[in-house]
Parts: structure tokens; sequence; C-alpha cells
């Protein structure tokens, strides 16, 4: 502590730490929190750290003693384990856009890669997307059932 006295002394000449008046016990806090973090993410992969908002959030509304607790046990807000994630069709795009509400699709999309399903609602058929190659694409053209296989891209995105 007495190392972090000198560096406020130091940082003291400046006007933004005359506002801010800093004190050792605010830089030890603030390290402690990076090395967590760091910590959490090195041990706990897939764990999202909390932020300082989050932390505020929580002890305005009571929880912060389960925020503390989580934090200890897996660094952070440990990620749903049992979820599957859709990617989305064509014609649910075209629903979305239709419909309006596309642009909450696109949040989730670009937030998650498609919808977040839980794993035990989903069956094996639902999770055997794929999507056509450009092979299967040229022999629909070649053998005349492109409009079959267009048909059949937009209602399930693939085989």
């Amino acid at each position: 502590i007495d190392y972090l006295t000198v560096i406020i002394l130091i940082y003291n000449r400046s006007s933004l730490a005359r506002q801010l008046n800093p004190t050792p016990y605010l830089f030890a806090a603030s390290a402690a929190y990076i090395l967590v973090g760091l910590y959490a993410l090195s041990q706990n992969p897939g764990v999202e750290p909390f932020t300082a908002q989050e932390y505020l959030w929580s002890i305005r509304d009571g929880y912060f003693g389960d925020m503390i607790m989580q934090t200890l046990k897996h660094g952070g807000l440990r990620p749903v384990e049992d979820a599957v994630i859709l990617p989305f069709t064509p014609q649910e795009w075209w629903w979305a856009l239709r419909d309006g509400y596309v642009f909450e699709m696109m949040e989730q999309s670009a937030k998650n890669g498609g919808l977040v399903v839980d794993a035990s609602s989903v069956n094996d058929i639902d999770l055997a997307y794929n999507p056509f190659l450009p092979e299967e694409w040229g022999m629909a053209v070649r053998d005349g059932y492109l409009s079959d296989m267009i048909s059949h891209y937009m209602r399930n995105g693939g085989l």
C-alpha cells in the first residue's frame, strides 16, 4: 500500500487525479477485480465475467452475495450448458422481414449465431442441418429440379 501511496502522490499533480481523488484502496480493489477476471477467464472458458455496472445493480437490487458466490465459484456468469444453436433458415428471415421482427432476429443472429434452444426440446432430426453444397446446386440446375431445391432451401435452409 505504501507503493500505491507514492503513485497517488505522483499522480496528484494532474487535474484528473485531483478530481477523482484516488486512494490506495481504490487501486487495490481495481487490481483485485482485474486479477479475478483474468484468472476466471483462464480457468473457465465460456464464462462471462460480471461488469462493474452489474455489480452496482446487484448491490442496488439485493443479490450482491449471490453474485459474489458466482464470481468465486465460476468467475462470472456460467453459460447455459444444455443449449443448442439452430441457424435461421431463409424462410424464417423472410417471415421476420414480413412480420416486423427482423431487428430482433438480427440481434439474436449476431449475438448467438441463431436460435438458442434447450437441448432437451430438440430431437436429432432438428440438429441435422446441412446447407447445400455448390455441387448440389449445379446438379439441380443440370437435372431440372432447381425449383424443388429452392423451395426446400427456403423452408429448411439445407438438407
